[in-house]
């Protein structure tokens, strides 16, 4: 890719460090909403990748999200409060998405020691996902593979609502019945 020529070797070596240490590889399994309005799918349950960053040092999140925006990835910024007042606030970075993820992964990879098998298990799915727009039973299959990577076991209603999206008919468009004034013919 192209993006990597933007960062240096040390600014990447910070980057898959930093990530090493305080970064979050999920995917997770969400609801989707068009679905639940009639939209144009079938599909109940959804896929969203995330890489997610969290520091409570507001310059060290920043330096984060300054070189993955040079390296036009695109990085939301959170910030929030723990219980205890006392506490300093916690910043949070997140990296959510498919495309996002897409452009972020061979970057951390390049230098990730301890995240890179459930990197490598994510960038597997992000590519079938490229290949193929319809969730398949394969979508499954590498999901399990990605927590299996990552040391997470997916409760069983998960694993069942996803298995379920994944094998469900695909989407053929909605046939309207003929209205009143497309059957009327034009008397001349």
């Amino acid at each position: 890719m192209d993006n990597q020529q933007v960062l240096t070797g040390q600014e990447i070596g910070w980057l898959c460090g930093l990530f090493d240490g305080e970064g979050y590889v999920g995917m997770n399994v969400m609801q989707n909403y068009s679905a639940n309005k009639g939209r144009n799918t079938r599909r109940h349950t959804i896929i969203v990748p995330r890489l997610v960053m969290t520091n409570t040092d507001y310059a060290t999140i920043m330096k984060f999200v300054e070189l993955f925006n040079r390296a036009s990835v695109g990085v939301h910024v959170q910030k929030g409060r723990r219980g205890n007042p006392k506490h300093l606030p916690v910043y949070k970075a997140t990296i959510n998405g498919h495309k996002r993820c897409l452009g972020a992964i061979p970057i951390l990879l390049q230098e990730c020691i301890t995240k890179k098998s459930a990197l490598h298990s994510m960038m597997d799915w992000l590519s079938h996902r490229e290949s193929e727009w319809h969730y398949s039973i394969k979508d499954y299959e590498l999901y399990q593979a990605f927590m299996k990577a990552s040391g997470k076991n997916p409760n069983d209603s998960t694993l069942r609502r996803l298995y379920d999206s994944c094998t469900a008919e695909e989407y053929k468009g909605r046939e309207y019945p003929i209205m009143a004034w497309e059957s009327r013919r034009k008397v001349e």
